[in-house]
């Protein structure tokens, strides 16, 4: 089996770059721990490389539940949050476990999503605030669950093109 030091080394370090900018936001205390998982994991990683990917997995398990934890705006959570995805996507795609080039279409899909989620946000919330507040519902939480369903199902769609176009793509590749 090939070693896996260099994929759970990156990943890691990604992760250490979170625990430290998590600890300026100020969760002191959850920070100090997942940074001595980290260093924990970097001795293991050392050690003996076979079983470390646990370790990793779990820390970046650890590193989402932080995330859910910073009391801070919403650009610092999706700076973070893109860093922790990254540390994840470094450590699979190095350690061949993703095809980059799948990867960079449900890219493309995600993105899609999340764009797609923020328009029909911005576009419903003009239209439901007037008959949300005169049935006493926060517009806010209503309009964005309207528009992440809706997003969703758009996304679904684009999904069900993808299952017919990837396979084409990846015969194509083969010949």
């Amino acid at each position: 089996m090939r070693s896996l030091r260099l994929p759970i080394a990156m990943g890691i370090t990604i992760l250490l770059i979170v625990n430290l900018l998590i600890y300026g936001l100020g969760l002191r205390i959850l920070s100090i721990i997942g940074v001595v998982l980290i260093l924990l994991s970097y001795v293991i990683v050392a050690l003996n490389s076979h079983y470390s990917w646990h370790l990793f997995i779990i820390i970046e398990a650890y590193s989402v539940i932080e995330l859910f934890l910073v009391p801070r705006a919403v650009g610092d959570a999706l700076l973070l949050s893109l860093l922790v995805i990254s540390a994840l996507i470094i450590f699979l795609s190095l350690s061949k476990l993703i095809d980059i080039r799948i990867f960079l279409i449900s890219l493309i899909v995600l993105s899609l999503s999340v764009v797609l989620t923020y328009y029909i946000y911005s576009l419903l919330g003009h239209v439901m605030t007037m008959y949300m507040i005169i049935l006493g519902i926060n517009t806010n939480y209503f309009t964005l669950m309207l528009a992440s369903s809706l997003s969703i199902f758009i996304l679904f769609l684009v999904i069900l093109l993808l299952k017919r176009v990837i396979p084409a793509f990846l015969r194509y590749e083969e010949k």
